[in-house]
């Protein structure tokens, strides 16, 4: 519990951290739209002599209408609560009876009625700039053999949103594509658990520190291609000290091409490698 409370207080201080300079960047912000309002009104003015200016073309009028629109919407902002990252907080509880101990069926639960709290997860999702946004995922699971809650970073990374030629980079710790549902969180599977295969190949769910690039071919057909690198990959993957001195072959390296069929108006197959 100590650990867990020194945690969430550090998680704090960079939240109360993240909202001074938020209100500051606010603060600049209404000082340079102010400094663009008395320009415009200097413009009105000028307009108002004895000499008539220079005709305006209707493009000249179109690009000065849209300016003090953007000034009079930026204006209405007036809450710094408008800038505060999206949260959201979500939790998952098994209920589960097995009538077969877990020596026979590889389970890492036991046999009979068994109920279990397997995560509560906090995340956390804001625009950086209009080139990017950053999210974070807090997750506190409860460990399967002694019961024991650790809380934990799992994921906190920056993911470009307007790279030209349909390119996407993502950088941070993050879940790697690999496979179909490596990379997707616990509560968001279309199944209670998680194949087991999974588990054995890469630990579960495939966290790593690095980077990945994907890529959408401008083709009229879906066709997906990523690739990656990053320290650690998976549950059983040493994440600790991630940034000290590594050479190329301390990395692990990844990569998944993947497309779909519509097979039916209801039906479809997605397949990749």
């Amino acid at each position: 519990m100590e650990k867990i409370n020194k945690k969430l207080k550090q998680l704090q201080e960079s939240f109360e951290k993240q909202q001074r300079e938020m209100k500051e960047s606010f603060d600049r912000m209404l000082r340079e739209q102010q400094q663009q309002i008395e320009a415009l009104k200097k413009q009105l003015e000028a307009s108002k002599t004895n000499v008539p200016p220079p005709a305006a073309t209707p493009e000249q009028m179109q690009e000065l209408n849209q300016k003090v629109d953007q000034v009079v919407e930026a204006q209405k902002k007036v809450r710094p609560g408008e800038f505060n990252p999206a949260i959201g907080l979500v939790g998952e509880t098994i209920f589960s009876f097995r009538s077969r101990g877990s020596g026979e069926t590889g389970s890492d639960r036991p046999g009979g009625f068994d109920v279990n709290q397997r995560s509560i997860e906090l995340n956390i999702a804001a625009a950086v700039d209009p080139f990017a946004k950053g999210y974070a995922v807090i997750n506190a699971s409860a460990d399967s053999a002694t019961g024991e809650a650790s809380l934990g970073v799992e994921e906190a990374a920056l993911q470009t949103t307007s790279l030209p030629g349909n390119l996407e980079v993502k950088a941070g710790r993050f879940f790697g594509e690999f496979g179909k549902l490596s990379f997707i969180h616990d509560h968001e599977l279309p199944f209670v658990n998680r194949p087991l295969v999974l588990d054995q190949y890469i630990g579960g769910e495939s966290r790593t520190d690095g980077a990945q690039l994907n890529w959408l071919p401008p083709i009229p057909h879906y066709v997906s291609l990523t690739a990656g690198f990053g320290v650690g990959f998976g549950g059983d993957s040493p994440l600790n000290n991630p940034g000290a001195y590594r050479s190329l072959s301390g990395f692990n390296y990844f990569g998944r091409a993947s497309t779909y069929f519509d097979l039916t108006p209801n039906l479809e197959l997605e397949t990749g490698i």
